[in-house]
């Protein structure tokens, strides 16, 4: 509380303690903050603090919806497809306010009088990772949604082990898979866990890198040598690699814009959080396949894969949009 501080940025998620640490300082010495959002979680909620209305009804907005396949997409003129997205707006708004004053225990820092709608609204800027969903939406001058481009920097090129591996010349192409550093295959259910791992090894003639957290209560079945596991991998650099057929992802918001500025097909299989609009979005667009985490099962997976995979294929004309008119669209190129 004594150092010399300018300014404070503060992320909305996770960061409780950030929040609280801020507050007091503004309240303490008038050192102004802002807050930086790093997902599509609670957009819905901010907006409503900050007198913004936007339209629960027109877009998808919320990772509760998840697609059961891939031909179902959020659809505006579906009445119950507009209903579950106004429920879920309501939930978000109504329970924001209870979530960080009872769950993230601002009493612990002896700060009674923490209120989060009051820290909202009186930020500096408050501005957040987003992607453009092609929806007119109120912004004002202290809350802008960022993000919406592509970094002009080119990922260093794949070298030693991984690019023999990925440059394979009896391979048909790459498989990417990463489900960010929170899932945990370990916790997952034993029959998700056997099909998942099973449906790689049906994959011979393609090159299979999977990013994954160590497992502490499992460890992995025999897998083939075309399959490859790492614990962390250059992303970009895989992603933007010619050989690169498909990126399997959780939906993570910084994931998707990083298939969308490589021009990579994704298969969508959403966690939580907003990993279902992840989904949706790619569906729509028609960037993207999707895969639904309760109803999976490796015939379903493996048909998937291969669907994906073989039109991917530079002599098979392709079934879906480029990402990169995506990309393009959303001000991403």
């Amino acid at each position: 509380m004594d150092a010399d501080i300018d300014l404070v940025i503060v992320d909305e998620i996770f960061t409780m303690h950030g929040m609280l640490i801020a507050d007091k300082l503004y309240k303490e010495k008038g050192i102004p903050y802002a807050i930086f959002g790093t997902s599509h979680l609670i957009p819905d909620w901010h907006a409503f603090t900050l007198a913004l209305g936007h339209n629960p009804v027109l877009n998808p907005l919320h990772g509760s919806y998840i697609p059961t396949n891939t031909g179902e997409f959020f659809d505006p003129s579906s009445f119950t497809h507009r209903l579950r997205n106004v429920i879920d707006s309501g939930r978000e708004v109504s329970r924001q306010e209870y979530v960080f004053r009872n769950h993230r225990s601002p009493t612990n820092f002896e700060h009674e009088t923490f209120c989060v709608h009051n820290f909202m609204k009186k930020a500096s800027l408050y501005f957040r990772e987003s992607l453009d969903r092609h929806r007119v939406v109120p912004v004002s001058a202290d809350w802008r949604p960022a993000g919406a481009h592509c970094s002009k920097r080119t990922p260093p090129v794949l070298t030693g082990e991984l690019k023999e591996f990925v440059e394979d010349p009896n391979s048909n192409g790459t498989i990417y898979i990463a489900f960010g550093t929170i899932i945990d295959f370990g916790t997952c259910p034993e029959s998700i866990f056997n099909a998942f791992f099973e449906t790689l090894n049906e994959l011979p003639d393609y090159r299979i890198v999977m990013a994954m957290r160590t497992m502490k209560n499992r460890t992995l079945p025999h897998l083939k040598n075309h399959v490859k596991i790492v614990p962390w991998a250059p992303q970009p650099s895989i992603l933007t690699h010619n050989k690169t057929r498909l990126f399997l992802t959780h939906g993570g918001l910084k994931s998707v814009k990083e298939a969308l500025c490589t021009e990579t097909p994704v298969l969508v299989m959403p966690i939580f959080a907003e990993q279902g609009v992840s989904a949706t979005l790619a569906l729509k667009y028609g960037f993207g396949r999707a895969l639904n985490k309760l109803m999976f099962s490796k015939n379903d997976f493996l048909r998937e894969l291969r669907e994906f995979v073989d039109s991917a294929k530079p002599e098979v004309p392709g079934k879906y949009k480029s990402p990169q008119n995506v990309a393009t669209r959303s001000n991403c190129a």
